[in-house]
């Protein structure tokens, strides 16, 4: 009869009979995963590294468990008095949670595991940051399967009684038969990011509860599957609605077109005059994350196939396919002189002659995946990682001139270089930081503060540190930021999950425009002085124009299209 909620200032227990509330004093980070166990204590885990035990009776913290190198993402009770938690730095832990020790440590590669629940027969199944459910034998420390689930993260999972898996991220609800791997069901309604799914323990185990950032929790009636599900597999043999392709990235030709990557391992081509889809390129095997505009009007991408691929696109054809990362593909530039850069799981970078079509230079030093890179002026390179730093590289040399703790307690989600030469960093706890590279020694690192984030007062002042310097906090956006650019003006555009896009001053810290869409925006591009090309991922393509320091009337009315979904976005101005 009791509820426990995280809040900002710490975790409270409600009792549900006497409505009296118990407060338990978390970090000041809060508590990001919230765990039940058998006996009714509390696991909470949080950006500080760290899980704590709580006795709700006393309000007391019995245990806390250190181990992790970054912050917990997830967590969930195993039988014996013990628990797993997944964290940011690529790792599963099994805690006993008497002796308060880690009793094994599984190296999660390729994928970040978040969200975690325990099947019936002892494994884990953990949502993971590619769209993938792993499923690890915490015995063996080895992954039983993989199940591509979705087109992007997979950000929550729960169990039913007879084994199936639920898994939502944005768009539908899914329903697996981890034997199988096969869909069973998919569940349609909601229209936002899925942010909580849980199976209720007093009810037959024919419903499954979800909530979602379009503030409704729905109920969902999954007793049917077993009956519904053919023996031939293959497909979802019960699906309530549709599905969409999310995109997850957008460049601007010279000529006004755009060209989207797309979850579906294609590329949408549009133009920018008419709105219309002008063709698709089709090539890749694997979802295509990147896609970046070449001066000859070419386009490369990037992909989860582990490579990238330079179209003709006024052919549609695929010129050449360059190969060498051995983990995909999640981020490429274009680079002066006919180069490009890519960035990979692999946690490298390599930079291509596309003269030859080889890779001349690999990057390494990052500990996690690169997950972000922009080219700067005088030959030079940045890449954002997973590991949450910045690294500065001298193309010339392949030398890491700089390394900056940017991000110490989050994944850096994407960079963008100004005009005069600063860069502002994404993070997926909704922060961007602007950054002067000029300032510090070769190979130093940002100052830090006692909680490990890097120093500053989120205003355009200027924290020094040894490797640059933080000029300030653009602070608003309420969930992870997602893509970001730079206008030819200076002023800097972002994307959230949480379903904004966001014009900043950058010497004022402020935000001066607004534009909430109906999917999570998932791309930007810029396309001349004041025109941006936003994708989400529901597959809705926005074509916008900023004047006078607002959104106006899009560039284009727009149409949707059974191909591609391009949604006028007027109706989300504001």
């Amino acid at each position: 009869g009791r509820v426990v909620s995280s809040h900002g200032d710490g975790l409270r227990g409600w009792d549900l009979v006497t409505g009296e509330i118990t407060t338990l004093e978390c970090p000041a980070d809060g508590a990001s995963v919230l765990v039940v166990l058998p006996d009714g204590r509390i696991v909470s885990g949080s950006d500080d590294h760290a899980l704590r035990v709580w006795d709700l009776a006393t309000g007391e913290t019995t245990k806390i468990l250190k181990g992790h190198a970054d912050g917990v993402c997830g967590a969930a009770a195993l039988p014996g008095g013990r628990i797993v938690s997944s964290s940011y730095d690529g790792t599963l832990r099994i805690w006993d949670l008497a002796a308060g020790e880690t009793t094994s440590t599984i190296e999660c590669h390729g994928a970040l595991p978040g969200a975690l629940a325990v099947l019936p027969d002892g494994r884990v199944v953990a949502g993971c940051d590619d769209g993938t459910l792993r499923i690890w034998d915490l015995a063996s420390g080895e992954i039983a399967r993989i199940i591509a689930a979705h087109s992007w993260t997979s950000g929550k999972v729960a169990v039913l009684p007879d084994g199936h898996v639920v898994s939502g991220s944005t768009g539908p609800l899914r329903v697996w038969d981890v034997a199988t791997g096969e869909c069973a069901m998919t569940l349609a309604g909601h229209s936002g990011v899925i942010v909580g799914i849980a199976v209720p323990s007093d009810v037959s185990n024919d419903r499954v509860v979800s909530c979602a950032m379009d503030r409704t929790l729905r109920v969902w009636d999954v007793g049917s599957r077993a009956a519904a599900r053919s023996p031939a597999g293959g497909e979802p043999t019960r699906t309530l609605a549709g599905d969409s392709h999310g995109i997850l990235g957008t460049a601007v030709l010279a000529d006004g077109r755009v060209v989207a990557a797309s979850a579906d391992a294609t590329l949408g081509v549009w133009d920018g005059a008419t709105g219309e889809i002008a063709g698709r390129l089709e090539g890749h095997t694997d979802r295509v994350t990147a896609v970046a505009a070449l001066a000859d009007g070419r386009a490369v991408s990037g992909s989860e196939d582990y490579s990238l691929r330079v179209w003709n696109v006024a052919t549609g054809e695929s010129v050449m396919t360059l190969e060498g990362h051995w983990l995909g593909v999640l981020v490429v530039a274009a680079l002066p002189g006919g180069r490009v850069v890519s960035g990979s799981r692999d946690c490298t970078l390599r930079v291509w002659d596309l003269a030859t079509g080889e890779s001349v230079m690999t990057l390494e030093g990052h500990r996690l995946h690169v997950s972000a890179v922009a080219a700067l002026p005088g030959g030079r390179l940045v890449s954002g990682s997973a590991d949450g730093t910045l690294r500065v590289w001298d193309l010339a040399t392949g030398e890491c001139l700089k390394t900056i703790e940017a991000h110490r307690l989050g994944e850096i989600r994407a960079v963008a270089a100004l005009p005069d030469g600063r860069v502002v960093s994404a993070s997926r706890h909704g922060t961007l930081r602007v950054w002067d590279l000029a300032t510090g020694g070769t190979g130093g690192t940002g100052e830090t503060d006692e909680t490990g984030e890097t120093g500053g007062t989120g205003e355009m002042g200027g924290t020094s540190g040894t490797g640059g310097a933080m000029m300030g906090e653009l602070e608003g956006h309420l969930l992870e930021v997602t893509a970001v650019a730079a206008l030819p003006d200076g002023r800097i555009v972002s994307c959230s999950d949480d379903l904004t896009v966001r014009v900043w001053e950058v010497a004022t810290g402020a935000a001066v425009a607004r534009l909430t869409l109906d999917a999570p925006p998932s791309a930007v591009a810029v396309a001349g002085e004041r025109g941006v090309v936003v994708g989400d991922l529901a597959g809705g393509l926005h074509f916008l124009r900023l004047e006078d320091g607002a959104w106006q009337a899009p560039l284009s009315p727009g149409r949707r299209t059974p191909a591609r979904r391009i949604r006028n976005s007027s109706a989300g101005l504001r």
